[in-house]
């Protein structure tokens, strides 16, 4: 049984690994529902497994971004100006998120995970002809800001912050794929942040799920999905170079209508 329990874990790994290269979004956007699933095919502690699924997606999504931004920024796809001028938002952000996550339920959560990703979904399918150059780049509040609201909201879902750093950079006119490498940047810190904030928010609560947990963080599965995806994702990273524009939003909204569907229904 443990056998199929890490094969399931390799699974979610390579498909968050693919996604994380080819769209910035750091895989927790799949992640988190699939560990919850797998979690509850297990029988963990119904009252844990969603924040469980959300810290340990932080937790092996930190791998997966290192991979992501290393190979976009071979291809000269990371604005560095950007990702420092968004730092402090995105501390701060965590910080905040942490905080609120401690009080909501694991039901509130789903839900707010399933709609989020289905308006996100819509939200990539409009059309837009972004050019960089056009216009200058947003300022350190405007930046700051994004930062904040990124990190806030990975907190609580566990999404890695790529799902909504990539379209807020693009709405200012930076190009799909360097807004992708450059969210592939900021989740670095976006992860590592919200994977410390659940592990010290389970052991401050006493969480018990078993010997192979800490805090909110299960270890099986962060060894395995952080493995996998770290392998995985140079290879998601070099289909972004060679796939069309029009083509990555609609790979990007059809992950995000699925996954938002069986959060809010399954």
């Amino acid at each position: 049984m443990f056998i199929v329990e890490l094969s399931a874990y390799a699974f979610i790994g390579v498909i968050a690994g693919l996604l994380a290269g080819l769209l910035g979004i750091s895989g927790g956007i799949v992640t988190v529902p699939l560990l919850l699933l797998v979690f509850t095919l297990f029988d963990f502690p119904q009252a844990y497994v969603m924040h469980l699924a959300i810290g340990t997606s932080l937790a092996a999504m930190v791998f997966n971004a290192l991979s992501a931004a290393w190979m976009h920024n071979r291809k000269d796809a990371v604005i560095w100006k950007v990702v420092k001028r968004m730092a402090f938002g995105l501390v701060l952000g965590s910080i905040l998120g942490a905080i609120v996550a401690r009080f909501l339920s694991a039901v509130f959560l789903e839900l707010a995970f399933g709609l989020f990703a289905c308006c996100l979904g819509l939200y990539m399918l409009r059309g837009r002809k972004p050019h960089e150059g056009d216009h200058p780049l947003p300022g350190p509040l405007a930046l700051n800001c994004i930062g904040t609201g990124v990190s806030f909201l990975s907190n609580i879902l566990g999404i890695g912050g790529g799902v909504i750093t990539v379209p807020a950079l693009m709405e200012f006119r930076i190009h799909e794929k360097k807004a992708i490498g450059t969210s592939s940047a900021t989740s670095v810190i976006v992860t590592f942040l919200g994977a410390l904030s659940y592990m010290l928010l389970g052991l401050r609560r006493h969480v018990a799920v078993n010997d192979e947990a800490i805090g909110y963080l299960y270890l099986p599965a962060f060894i395995v999905i952080s493995i996998t995806t770290f392998l995985a994702a140079p290879f998601g990273a070099k289909l972004t170079h060679t796939l069309h524009p029009k083509l990555l939003r609609r790979i990007f909204a059809a992950a995000l209508f699925a996954t938002g569907l069986s959060m809010i229904f399954l």
